[in-house]
């Protein structure tokens, strides 16, 4: 079960803010990404201003943290947010992160083009990448590959590659703008990737949660473990969940998941393809949220 991290589970001393805070005029520290895992076993990695991170947080892959209970926020619809295509483009820094990483650790180069990313989970990436060059790896070693293609995608996003897609930053404010919604993300980038992606582009902290890459086999493994925490940590039902996203894989964990889904035809998909799979509602970009929001409020079962 996710739970939200405030600014003392960040770092001690941090008086409850958040890390994602800053209200004052003095100028913003530097930020540095740290991935941190509670007792309970969630994983959720915040960029958090350095000078309020632990040393051994900022070295070692798993900072510990202690997590007696979940926070129970109770919602009457959870937006489940794909990243890639859905909220933002970085034209192809990911792909090359991975293949700097690949080089870096095995001598091997290869740019990856032949391989598929578009829809799929860094897991069945990387083990396609695995395969077609007879390498094995511990999921440890996993762990380890991942901060490191995570340290050359932080180089590469500064400054930021891409940019946000049309109408992101508008559709999640006004989703911020019901309070009884909840908006968290549905990724098949691992946790440090998505991370970095989302905080490159000022968006990190639009989100209380997230089911990342590294937690499940396949999409729809991950979907099906998201809307399971939607309903631990908010109460709700599957079909109060919405997925956003901009491929077929979207639509079809969301199916699997009992989800509704929102497609988005600013990906790899065009808008007839989209509709073909079948999608709850298409949508060109992002900027028609008005047709989105209009269509979840009506679509949605009252509680």
């Amino acid at each position: 079960m996710e739970g939200r991290l405030t600014g003392n589970d960040a770092a001690p001393g941090a008086a409850g803010r958040t890390t994602e805070e800053s209200t004052t005029s003095r100028a913003r520290p530097a930020r540095v990404p740290v991935t941190l895992r509670k007792s309970c076993g969630c994983a959720w990695l915040k960029c958090a201003p350095a000078n309020l991170v632990p040393a051994d947080a900022r070295e070692n892959t798993l900072h510990p943290l202690v997590c007696s209970f979940m926070v129970r926020e109770p919602a009457s619809l959870v937006w489940l947010f794909d990243i890639d295509g859905t909220l933002l483009l970085t034209k192809g820094a990911g792909r090359e992160a991975i293949s700097l990483a690949l080089r870096e650790r095995f001598g091997v180069d290869d740019d990856l083009r032949t391989i598929p990313f578009a829809g799929r989970t860094d897991t069945l990436i990387l083990g396609d990448i695995l395969e077609r060059h007879g390498v094995e790896l511990s999921s440890g070693e996993r762990e380890e590959f991942w901060q490191q293609t995570a340290a050359h995608m932080r180089r590469l996003m500064d400054p930021p590659r891409g940019a946000l897609l049309p109408g992101v930053t508008e559709m999640l404010e006004a989703v911020a703008s019901e309070p009884t919604w909840a908006r968290a993300l549905l990724t098949g980038n691992v946790t440090p990737m998505a991370h970095l992606k989302l905080d490159s582009f000022g968006i990190l902290g639009h989100f209380a949660w997230g089911t990342f890459g590294e937690e499940g086999p396949d999409r729809d493994s991950l979907a099906r473990l998201a809307v399971s925490r939607a309903a631990d940590r908010h109460g709700v039902t599957p079909e109060r969940c919405v997925v956003v996203g901009d491929t077929e894989w979207d639509i079809a964990c969301a199916r699997a998941a009992g989800a509704r889904c929102v497609a988005v035809a600013t990906g790899g998909c065009t808008r007839a393809e989209l509709e073909a799979h079948g999608a709850d509602l298409v949508v060109d970009t992002l900027t028609d949220r008005e047709r989105v929001l209009e269509w979840v409020r009506a679509g949605v079962p009252a509680r």
